[in-house]
């Protein structure tokens, strides 16, 4: 439609049509007519809202509008070309959003009308949008048990460095396709609440299907001070006696246990590190890659984690980074 077509077009004729206990939308038009059900519409609904939309066929659309809102109390309808829908649509909306809070999304200035706009972001979360600035959310108001909030403050720790990059190793060494396997078929939890206690507390936990692979314990001294454990779990098939060769050298700050904690599994050889150096240490042992690998990839294959809903993005997407800027993707 050219500048001067629309400054040619002439005023709308709308006809209104309430809609509480109406008949079917069908009955008010002729299907067969084309020109009759094509053409600018505006709702009306219970709470004073309007929405204006463009159609060429009023009588589909209103049913499908009918569904989605259910609180349509009346509707007016203006037929019009087609080629001039675009420019009619634009102009009600203007001359409505002067006085109406419109639902619509595009086109109006006002999105979503004059009230919050609540926006869902993935099924069962949604945020506000207000209009006020004032009003709107920051990153202070992040709840503290949020997982966002969980991993700011795990990345607040002085050794956070250390851990996130010891643990981008273990992930690049042992798990297949990290970047795009996480969250699915393996998850990584920031400060779980899991076997918590007053001078223990859990750092990290990282799952496949349904086994704790690899988790961070601080655990609090005596005489004050912390010290960490890393718990790395690994396949027990010909394994004992290559960590019996290590006995008196690394391993001395390490312990290892046949474990049948997990019945999904069945026995593992659960590594006790007592220090990130250690735990590096172990990660320099390809018996140990390989024996964590086969455990991990094994839970893979059969299903996926069952503790996605406890997955932390954000600290993933820092740790599969950390594999790519520690150069660890090259080799």
């Amino acid at each position: 439609m050219t500048t001067s077509d629309a400054a040619s077009a002439g005023p709308l004729f709308f006809t209104k049509y309430p809609m509480r206990d109406a008949a079917p939308v069908s009955t008010l038009f002729s299907v067969e007519d084309p020109a009759a059900i094509c053409g600018i519409y505006v709702l009306e609904f219970d709470d004073g809202d309007k929405y204006v939309g463009r159609t060429v066929n009023i009588v589909s659309r209103y049913a499908a509008h009918k569904r989605h809102h259910g609180d349509v109390t009346a509707f007016s309808f203006a037929p019009c070309e087609a080629a001039l829908l675009d420019y009619y649509e634009r102009a009600v909306i203007r001359y409505e959003q002067r006085t109406h809070s419109l639902r619509n999304l595009m086109l109006t200035d006002w999105p979503g009308g004059r009230e919050d706009l609540e926006v869902a972001l993935t099924e069962g979360t949604a945020v506000q949008l207000p209009w006020e600035r004032a009003r709107r959310e920051t990153v202070a108001s992040e709840s503290k048990t949020s997982k966002e909030r969980r991993f700011w403050e795990l990345a607040e720790r002085s050794d956070y460095p250390q851990i996130c990059a010891q643990l981008a190793r273990y992930v690049h060494e042992t798990i297949p396709d990290p970047a795009r396997t996480r969250g699915i078929l393996w998850s990584l939890a920031a400060l779980p609440t899991t076997s918590r206690t007053a001078d223990r507390r859990r750092l990290f936990t990282l799952n496949a299907g349904s086994v704790e692979m690899l988790f961070l314990t601080e655990w609090d001294l005596e005489g004050g001070g912390s010290e960490l454990q890393w718990t790395m779990n690994i396949w027990p098939e010909g394994i004992i006696e290559p960590l019996r060769a290590l006995d008196g050298d690394w391993l001395r700050k390490a312990s290892y246990e046949v474990s049948d904690k997990y019945r999904s599994v069945g026995p593992v050889v659960a590594i006790d590190c007592l220090g990130t150096d250690v735990f590096a240490k172990a990660m320099d042992q390809t018996v140990i890659i390989n024996a964590a690998y086969r455990l991990n990839v094994t839970m893979m294959r059969r299903a996926k984690t069952i503790y996605a809903k406890h997955h932390n993005q954000s600290f993933t997407s820092d740790v599969v980074h950390g594999i790519y800027s520690l150069g660890l993707h090259a080799g």
